[in-house]
């Protein structure tokens, strides 16, 4: 009797230590993650600080073209002068494209940007919360000029559907979680 009480005690404290080991573990694992995370968050903004010039030109080109926009509809809610801003920036980016490729290369550079931060968020190396955090201006500026003007620029060409499919998907997922603030707040609670 004495020896059955020894073995389910000792059996407890092996318990007991197995728990807390996977604990721990957890605890390791959720570490090296996140130190991962940060990594490859380092890594993207190297590659952000490299598109300077790209940026400041297309920055430039889109307020330009927003500012003109705002005062040619401003007599439209905002919501009725999207499809027409987006329309103007179509137009607009396809006499780029043939008039001055040097700067729709610009462009195309910076947008190749969001396509690849589109794989990470897509293949969830990344989580969509922290690209909003640190790029939702830009991306939903990209996607206001220039999500119109893929699927024209796809058909031009003769592409399969799929030319920048990932900074499309994310283009959608951040206007879906700007437009809809407190089911964002809900998701990236936890």
């Amino acid at each position: 009797m004495e020896q059955a009480s020894n073995l389910s005690w000792l059996e407890a404290v092996a318990w007991v230590a197995t728990v807390v080991a996977a604990v721990v573990a957890a605890f390791a694992l959720r570490r090296q993650s996140l130190q991962n995370r940060a990594a490859l968050l380092h890594q993207i903004y190297e590659r952000w600080i490299a598109l300077a010039q790209n940026r400041n030109a297309f920055s430039t080109f889109f307020w330009t073209k927003i500012k003109d926009l705002n005062q040619k509809h401003a007599n439209l809610k905002t919501i009725a002068a999207i499809p027409r801003i987006r329309e103007s920036f179509c137009e607009e980016l396809k006499s780029i494209k043939d008039d001055d490729p040097d700067i729709f290369k610009k462009y195309v550079e910076y947008v190749s940007f969001f396509e690849l931060i589109g794989v990470y968020v897509r293949n969830r190396y990344l989580p969509i919360c922290d690209v909003i955090d640190v790029y939702k201006g830009p991306i939903l500026d990209i996607e206001l000029a220039f999500r119109d003007f893929i699927d024209h620029w796809q058909d031009e060409e003769g592409v399969p559907e799929g030319l920048f499919a990932n900074a499309i998907y994310l283009m959608k997922w951040v206007r879906f979680w700007n437009e809809h603030p407190r089911l964002y707040w809900l998701w990236t609670w936890c």
